[in-house]
């Protein structure tokens, strides 16, 4: 069953899915009766599962999409053979007076895979 994929590889399925409902060059031909259509066309049960599934995972998407516009990603330097590197944030492009910090972000939507990443903050000095 194809809500039985990873979130990743589900939610490309049903973007090739909406890329062969949108394009100009495919036309519906009709449904295939099983698992997510009736003889009649009518979506199932199952069917409605994996559109509630593919919309909350492109919502978990779009949030984290939004969350890293908001919250750019901070400016690094490393030097080959060092231990360790820089981080900061610019004022001109993360906005004055904000510091480093580490931004985690674990979607509601089971498989989904959780993500990170170095963004700025307010200073609280």
């Amino acid at each position: 069953m194809v809500q039985d994929l990873p979130a990743e590889d589900f939610q490309g399925v049903l973007g090739w899915r909406s890329f062969y409902r949108d394009h100009a060059t495919y036309r519906f031909v009709g449904y295939l009766e099983g698992r997510y259509f009736d003889a009649e066309g009518t979506p199932t049960h199952e069917h409605k599962y994996v559109e509630e599934t593919y919309a909350a995972a492109t919502a978990s998407e779009d949030t984290k999409k939004n969350l890293q516009k908001r919250f750019k990603s901070c400016n690094s330097r490393h030097k080959q053979n060092e231990e360790f590197f820089e981080i900061w944030c610019d004022d001109g492009w993360h906005g004055k007076g904000t510091v480093p910090v580490h931004i985690y972000y674990k979607p509601r939507q089971s498989g989904m895979k959780e993500g990170s990443w170095c963004g700025p903050a307010p200073c609280p000095c």
